[in-house]
């Protein structure tokens, strides 16, 4: 537990700005929302690697 204040007249700590808007950001490259367009979380570009790379991952026999 943390130790009782014993200076009563202390000043609080200042309040900080409100939160008005939270950006979200690509999770793989960390380009935020305002620069490139994010679908679930991920950027566009992103998402094309790594569908290319789930599609070298399967073997062409498993595929119809």
């Amino acid at each position: 537990m943390p130790p009782k204040r014993t200076d009563k007249t202390a000043t609080p700590r200042p309040t900080g700005g409100r939160v008005t808007r939270a950006l979200m950001a690509c999770g793989f490259c960390g380009q935020d929302e305002r620069t490139v367009w994010l679908v679930r979380g991920i950027c566009v570009e992103c998402r094309k690697e790594i569908e290319e790379e789930e599609k070298r991952a399967i073997p062409a026999t498993f595929r119809p």
